[in-house]
């Protein structure tokens, strides 16, 4: 079994940002066109090249990360759901309670792991 994961803290750490200068929620569609507006495609010439994301991407990111919160639907006949981004402080203690590697998270909330452990001794 690879010992890799998948390549998302980027994402994860642009959308959280955005996320929390937007006090209001997001629909996953409205995060993927605005992730790909500031997100401009390099060239082939590169790596890493950026294809961009769709919406149900941004919402599996999402839905897998400690940083977002799910609210309830929108529109009961659609299928629309509101994201926003979680306080840092109930994000650190889920991460501390979870004992998963400080290396699964985006850099940025890794820091202040490792800061809040290193006040906790």
């Amino acid at each position: 079994m690879s010992k890799r994961r998948g390549q998302t803290k980027r994402v994860q750490a642009s959308v959280y940002e955005y996320l929390c200068e937007n006090k209001e929620g997001k629909t996953a569609d409205a995060i993927a066109n605005w992730y790909n507006s500031i997100k401009q495609a390099k060239t082939y010439a590169t790596r890493g090249y950026n294809h961009g994301v769709t919406s149900r991407e941004i919402a599996g990111i999402m839905a897998r990360s400690l940083l977002f919160e799910r609210e309830d639907t929108v529109l009961p006949t659609l299928n629309v759901h509101v994201w926003k981004a979680r306080p840092m402080e109930v994000v650190i203690e889920k991460a501390i309670a979870s004992r998963s590697p400080t290396d699964k998270y985006p850099h940025f909330l890794k820091l202040k792991i490792e800061q809040r452990l290193g006040d906790l001794q």
